[in-house]
């Protein structure tokens, strides 16, 4: 059974332990920290029988939200969960009035750009260069949906 549900500080270790799983770059303590002191953000996790599985981290400042970070840890990809949050992401963000959903995506990142896509996200721009990619540097690729 899964469950979603904004968290606080309580779940910082968790958080971290998936952050510094999935991603590349990943976000600091001090940034999470920095979330967790702001009214601009939220923090969102999914959980699998009591043991959280995803999170997301949304920024709102009417009439617009950003989905400022997203991860399933490993043991949980491909089992629905990104699919599930990004759901509730979209409802919560509209019983906010919010008009309109913003993020940003590694160009590298199949699955989530299909992920998006298929939640009905359209491509509307691209910074260059934008995500440090070990020497390299990689695209991000921006994405909208009217809410």
């Amino acid at each position: 059974m899964l469950t979603t549900r904004l968290l606080d500080e309580q779940y910082l270790q968790g958080l971290l332990a998936i952050e510094r799983q999935v991603h590349t770059s990943p976000w600091s303590r001090a940034k999470f920290e920095s979330c967790f002191a702001s009214s601009l953000y939220q923090v969102i996790g999914v959980f699998k029988d009591a043991r959280l599985c995803a999170y997301a981290v949304l920024q709102v400042i009417p009439p617009d939200a950003e989905l400022q970070n997203l991860a399933v840890t490993g043991s949980c990809q491909c089992q629905g969960m990104g699919k599930e949050l990004l759901q509730f992401l979209i409802r919560h963000c509209r019983n906010m009035a919010c008009e309109t959903l913003l993020l940003e995506v590694r160009e590298s990142n199949a699955a989530a750009i299909r992920l998006y896509t298929r939640a009905g996200f359209k491509r509307v721009g691209l910074r260059k260069n934008y995500y440090q990619s070990g020497v390299q540097r990689e695209h991000a690729l921006l994405f909208t949906k009217v809410l």
